[in-house]
């Protein structure tokens, strides 16, 4: 997708799903695994969202299209683009492991190191994210110093950045 944007467009990962650009959700992925007991999973399905041409206004964060950062692309063209990298992405995962997705994706990761705010179903945290566990599960440092491992949730950041 980075081919699509126009040059220097700040793009960043946000945590658990979203890639941003500029601080703005230009698109997101959501997955649903199955497994039947063992340690295989049975099927994963994934859903991805790319504002192609047009964005929500109506989200509690900003968000923008490729259009709207100056890229040229259709839905044909980002679907081309996705899957010339996901099958690279998916044999690294395949002969590496977790880990190196979890290094390249940290390097991406905006508020890493930060300030950050994660809004649960029934509390919100406040914390440092402090890192990705072995399966992508975010390592809230609390203010006592213990840490909360959190598997899903809404992240907003503290500051700029």
């Amino acid at each position: 997708m980075s081919r699509m944007l126009p040059a220097g467009g700040g793009c960043q990962l946000k945590w658990p799903n979203d890639v941003l650009v500029d601080g703005r959700k230009l698109a997101g992925i959501l997955l649903e695994a199955a497994a039947a007991g063992g340690p295989w999973l049975d099927h994963v399905v994934l859903g991805i969202g790319v504002n192609v041409a047009a964005y929500p206004n109506d989200l509690p964060y900003p968000a923008t299209s490729l259009s709207a950062c100056g890229g040229r692309a259709d839905a044909a063209t980002v679907l081309a683009g996705f899957a010339d990298q996901f099958l690279p992405l998916y044999r690294i995962w395949e002969n590496e492991g977790f880990a190196a997705i979890r290094d390249a994706w940290l390097a991406r990761a905006r508020g890493y190191g930060g300030a950050v705010t994660v809004r649960l179903d029934h509390a919100t945290l406040k914390g440092r994210f402090a890192a990705l566990d072995g399966q992508g599960a975010l390592l809230l440092e609390m203010a006592d110093g213990g840490r909360r491992t959190v598997t899903a949730g809404d992240l907003f950041f503290a500051g700029p950045g």
